[in-house]
């Protein structure tokens, strides 16, 4: 049998017919798979201006890969074929799981964080629709059949070859800069049209879904490499004088109502990993919630995230009231700028201490470089706490002592017991029968562990504050409590949105925000507040003497900002949810050139260690 398929395969690369064959199913196979993947995921564009450039795209790069195999000798077009159809059927799979988890598609920023989530991985996270598993099947089949069919070593391409190859390469690099050049043409204006434009997407290419569908999979592939690699290089000049020019013609900011009220006092800024809005409440988290009833809260908060790794994106944007870096980079860009108007910054200009606590090692996010980088006289790993498992926060309290030896102290804490993946773990098994006695109106199997490591972050905040009253310090002491992201981990974004009340995933992000002060009256505050709201607010409170004009979130008690963005363009101010491909009137457009100005000042500041630049002079 195997003899017999040897000499079919052999009579086939022999004859006229096998030599144009492979060719044929070498295009074939990278054509069903960018097809095939626009067909299963093309729903999720919010505009379908988009569709004739990915085709174009898509054809484009089918010819001249194709037109690389035709010209490669035999060892190396096998190799060249095989491992090329592999690794974007790996991106296909990527992508699939990645939506699944994140909606969001692949990039290769992700490998900037992909060791450390690999802690984290679990296969309940690898769930990917069977059609996508099928059409990745089909198109690898298919090259190895054009591999065994292909020429062998020894046979020598004809000039005719070598025309016919260069035509088809030639063809489809100017079909590929045509539609580049033609269709996505930039007039690079700072503005994002009510249509958010292919252009834009194309442009900027922040928003992964829309990126890959304006693209399709293979120009994204090229240009997100592109864009991931290209934030290494060197300060551009031009952009230096435009983000100088942003700051300038900003307006300084003018004390309020609020300003300096805090002045002096200790703070401890916690970020709860995972909580959502849906488990604080009395029977879930009773401790939080009674001090949430105390406090000042920011009752229409959200946490978009603008890169993969939820919680270190609002980590970056707590710590520096700046978006971390769309395009894609190392987490080492992180630890090569210059943090001046960092919160912990501003609070050692200010005599205090400030100290970062985890239970994670500091070479996840390369935290313990990067809090160094942020101002943090040091970060707090669980080894350092001696926390026998990293896991529950309760055993934060171990680090107690080093959060309030000094006089001053300002603490960055953020818990680890909400992280997924929720089975396996202890948190999960430790409070599960209080947790689903809590929650016998629902049995889903996520819904539960969720619970049961909530109740774990909670025991963490009582026993914190508990302890604070016992030794004196709670008068003196303003604590802050903000979501890292949503609670995603359920890995059921629609049983999500049934529990929050909403209809759109990006509303999912509305999550908690709120101040506690012994001596301050509950109050509760309706302006939208966003992540990168929450340092230059702080700054205000506690009358740190700082520029607010360079920062890209604003004082939730000033007069600016009062609208959150997400990263498919569309925005919610309190009143209006305006879509991505929605028509806009004078003051939403004013709003969609406000943000786009900001997204793209932040993304030059770190692109061109702007902070550090402008320390040198």
């Amino acid at each position: 049998m195997v003899v017999e398929k040897q000499r079919l395969f052999s009579r086939i690369r022999s004859s006229k017919v096998g030599s144009w064959l492979y060719l044929a199913l070498t295009f074939v196979s990278y054509a069903l798979l960018s097809a095939g993947f626009y067909k299963i995921y093309g729903s999720f564009a919010s505009f379908t201006q988009q569709t004739h450039i990915a085709l174009v795209f898509n054809l484009a790069w089918c010819l001249i890969l194709t037109a690389i195999a035709w010209l490669l000798p035999p060892v190396l077009k096998k190799i060249f074929m095989l491992l090329s159809i592999a690794a974007y059927n790996l991106m296909v799979v990527a992508s699939g799981i990645m939506l699944n988890m994140f909606n969001r598609f692949f990039s290769f920023e992700d490998f900037a964080f992909a060791g450390d989530g690999a802690a984290f991985l679990d296969l309940s996270y690898l769930n990917i629709r069977k059609l996508t598993l099928l059409l990745v099947a089909v198109c690898l089949i298919l090259m190895i059949f054009a591999v065994l069919i292909a020429p062998e070593k020894g046979r020598r391409k004809s000039k005719r070859d070598f025309i016919l190859a260069g035509v088809m390469f030639i063809l489809g690099l100017g079909l590929a800069l045509t539609t580049k050049n033609v269709f996505l043409k930039s007039d690079n204006v700072v503005i994002w049209d009510g249509a958010y434009s292919p252009s834009e997407i194309y442009e900027t290419f922040s928003d992964k879904k829309q990126s890959m569908l304006v693209s399709g999979i293979y120009e994204y592939a090229f240009r997100d490499l592109y864009m991931t690699l290209g934030i290494f290089q060197h300060a551009d000049p031009d952009d230096i004088r435009f983000i100088d020019n942003y700051v300038e013609s900003r307006d300084q900011h003018e004390k309020n109502e609020m300003s300096g009220i805090f002045e002096g006092k200790n703070l401890i800024l916690i970020q709860l990993e995972a909580i959502d809005t849906w488990e604080l409440c009395p029977e879930h988290m009773p401790k939080l919630y009674a001090i949430k009833q105390e406090s000042m809260v920011f009752e229409n908060h959200y946490t978009p995230a603008y890169i993969t790794a939820g919680t270190f994106n609002t980590e970056f944007m707590a710590n520096t009231g700046l978006f971390p870096a769309e395009t894609g980079t190392s987490t080492s860009v992180y630890t090569r700028n210059d943090y001046s108007y960092s919160i912990a910054n501003l609070f050692s200009k200010a005599d205090y201490s400030s100290n970062s606590f985890h239970g994670s090692e500091g070479n996840i996010y390369n935290r313990g470089s990067i809090h160094q980088a942020l101002g943090y006289e040091k970060y707090h790993a669980g080894s350092d706490m001696k926390m026998s498992d990293y896991m529950l926060d309760t055993q934060l309290m171990n680090g107690y002592e080093n959060m309030t030896a000094p006089d001053k102290f300002f603490d960055f804490i953020i818990t680890i017991s909400g992280h997924g993946p929720y089975n396996d773990k202890t948190a999960s098994y430790l409070r599960h029968g209080e947790a689903a006695e809590a929650i016998a109106k629902r049995t889903e199997y996520n819904y539960v562990h969720a619970v049961s490591h909530a109740m774990e972050t909670d025991e963490f905040i009582g026993l914190l504050m508990d302890r604070l009253y016992r030794d004196g310090l709670l008068d003196d002491t303003v604590l802050v409590f903000y979501a890292d992201h949503y609670n995603y981990y359920m890995l059921d974004d629609k049983l999500n949105c049934e529990i929050k009340g909403v209809e759109n995933y990006n509303m999912l992000a509305h999550t908690d925000f709120f101040i506690y002060s012994s001596d301050v009256e509950p109050c509760s505050v309706s302006k939208v507040t966003s992540s990168v709201d929450i340092l230059p607010t702080l700054a205000n409170l506690f009358g740190l003497d700082t520029d607010y004009r360079m920062y890209m979130g604003s004082d939730a008690f000033s007069e600016d900002g009062g609208y959150v963005f997400f990263t498919d363009g569309a925005w919610f101010d309190g009143e209006t949810y305006r879509a991505a491909s929605s028509a806009g009137d004078e003051y939403q457009r004013s709003i969609d050139e406000d943000i786009a100005l900001r997204r793209q000042v932040c993304q030059a500041i770190l692109k061109n260690y702007y902070y550090r630049v402008s320390a040198k002079g």
